[in-house]
Order: C-alpha cells, then sequence, then structure tokens
C-alpha cells in the first residue's frame, strides 16, 4: 500500500519542477531535492539497520524523499 504513493508524489515533484522551470526558477527545484535525497539518505541509514523494518524504511525513504522535493517545490508556486 505504501508504495503506490511513490508515483502519486514523484509525479507532482515533477510536475512543479516543470512549472518552477516555466517560471525561469531553476533554484528551488534543486534545493528541494537536495534536501529530499539528503532526508531519504539519512532515513535508510536509521531506518534500515531496525530489526524487521528493513522494506518499511526503504519505503519510507523513498516517500520522504519525494514529499519533501514536492513540499519545497510547493512553497513558490504558492505565493
Amino acid at each position: 500500500f505504501y508504495l503506490s504513493l511513490m508515483p502519486l508524489f514523484s509525479g507532482l515533484q515533477t510536475m512543479t519542477t516543470t512549472a518552477l522551470w516555466a517560471m525561469e526558477d531553476r533554484k528551488n527545484p534543486l534545493i528541494g531535492l537536495l534536501l529530499g535525497s539528503f532526508l531519504s539518505l539519512t532515513l535508510y541509514y536509521f531506518l534500515i539497520p531496525i530489526s524487521g523494518f528493513h522494506y518499511f524504511g526503504i519505503i519510507i525513504g523513498f516517500v520522504a524523499g519525494d514529499v519533501i522535493a514536492f513540499l519545497w517545490n510547493i512553497r513558490p508556486l504558492h505565493r
């Protein structure tokens, strides 16, 4: 179930990145992707080693990375 959220947030992140690029804003999508990647790697590092939580740690890291990138991208579009 949780992995089904991945295409949704990935698509939203891609659409907001495209909208920001159309507005000549290249900085915010890059910052969002860097923050999302950093959060994903941090979650992987701490969640995957937990016994019995391996797959959920991977899923949470994937989804959290795209959610953070999407939320960072939606911020300048909301203004």
